[in-house]
């Protein structure tokens, strides 16, 4: 007695019973047992109720692996017993006992029987009951006259058996064709997303409406509103973007073109830190940039600022560095060429005099030639 107690608390509280008529009605053990489990989760959400379960909740409810679900749902998909139906993005799977098809399988009917009086509900109760009971027991000797005259199927009950047959696949809802119009905005959300000046607070929002367009599933009037308005905000972020940047290099190279305010805002703030540098570096006696002062020269003059002396003492210093290092790279340069032809010229010369000594070096080199 121990022993068996000991067993129960190993195997645990949580069992599915199956009564034997579901196992004459399918033909087929696990579609039986599945098929209990979905009459449970019926009665408990109510009778015209779609409910969700999920391939792993089915495996440890049942302790069916994947093929064995597979078999019984198709089992009771032939029969006529189950509704399966999917929905949302991503694609959810749901169920509905057919309770009148089930019913009408067993043999009796679903509609309840109300006492007539309440002198004797007793009386109607036990007569309702004996006639369920004999439904029943009509029933189970159609269905053993009826086996009879079949072949016995040979169904699987484990996985790993040779003759089991593949599961078909759940039949998949066909996709319809998008509208142009989803196709418009899918496209315009796309644009968006591969837009580098789209704000990051805005970009979960688009990455959400993309991948339901991407779907062919259409948005609302404010969603389209919402793309639309973010679309017009990125698309203006990026070209006042451009037309800084173009401002900013035209007022490097031209300093007299005239500038907008907002480019002009623009350029003070950056002189104002370069300058700042400058000070610093000069302050720290360390390396001075003077290309930095020749550039904060140029941009005083744009934006028609007068240039202090220290910024335009370092400018020129900068202005004959440059000169000097080009004077010096060129004076190298013609060096190297000279040297190069005076080179030329001494091997010339050398050969020459060994030719007319007769030296053998002179004798190898003929020699070398005619060959």
């Amino acid at each position: 007695m121990n022993g068996h107690l000991a067993l129960m608390d190993i195997l645990g509280s949580r069992r599915i019973a199956y009564p034997p008529s579901l196992v004459r009605v399918t033909s087929c053990p696990l579609a039986a047992l599945f098929l209990a489990q979905c009459l449970y989760w019926q009665g408990h959400l109510g009778e015209a109720t779609w409910w969700e379960k999920s391939r792993d909740e089915w495996m440890n409810e049942t302790g069916f692996s994947r093929r064995n679900i597979e078999t019984a749902r198709k089992r009771l998909r032939e029969l006529d017993l189950i509704e399966e139906r999917r929905e949302g993005v991503p694609s959810r799977l749901l169920y509905r006992v057919k309770l009148g098809h089930v019913a009408k399988s067993l043999g009796f009917q679903m509609a309840r029987t109300e006492p007539t009086s309440r002198a004797e509900p007793s009386r109607q109760a036990s007569a309702n009951r004996a006639d369920t009971h004999h439904q029943i027991k009509e029933e189970e000797r159609r269905e053993e006259e009826k086996t009879s005259l079949l072949p016995s199927l040979d169904l699987p009950w484990d996985e790993d058996e040779e003759t089991a047959p593949e599961p078909e696949p759940a039949p998949r809802p066909q996709a319809t064709e998008p509208s142009s119009e989803v196709k418009a905005l899918a496209d315009s959300a796309r644009i968006l997303l591969e837009n580098p000046n789209l704000g990051e607070s805005a970009r979960p929002i688009i990455e959400s409406l993309s991948l339901r367009l991407s779907a062919g599933l259409a948005i609302s009037k404010e969603q389209t509103a919402l793309l639309a308005s973010i679309g017009a905000e990125t698309r203006a972020k990026a070209a006042s973007e451009a037309l800084r940047e173009a401002e900013r290099k035209r007022a490097e190279t031209s300093p007299n073109v005239p500038t907008s305010e907002a480019v002009a805002e623009k350029l003070r703030e950056d002189l104002e830190h370069d300058e700042d540098l400058l000070r610093e570096r000069q302050g720290d006696g360390a390396y001075v940039p003077l290309d930095l002062a020749q550039k904060c020269e140029r941009v005083r003059k744009r934006l028609e600022m007068p240039v202090p002396d220290w910024v335009a003492a370092l400018a020129r210093e900068g202005r004959d560095k440059a000169a000097a290092e080009k004077t010096e790279r060129a004076t190298i340069r013609e060096a190297n060429t000279r040297m190069s032809k005076f080179v030329t010229k001494a091997k010339a010369l050398a050969a020459e005099g060994r030719k007319e000594n007769g030296s053998p070096e002179a004798r190898d080199a003929d020699g070398g030639d005619a060959a």
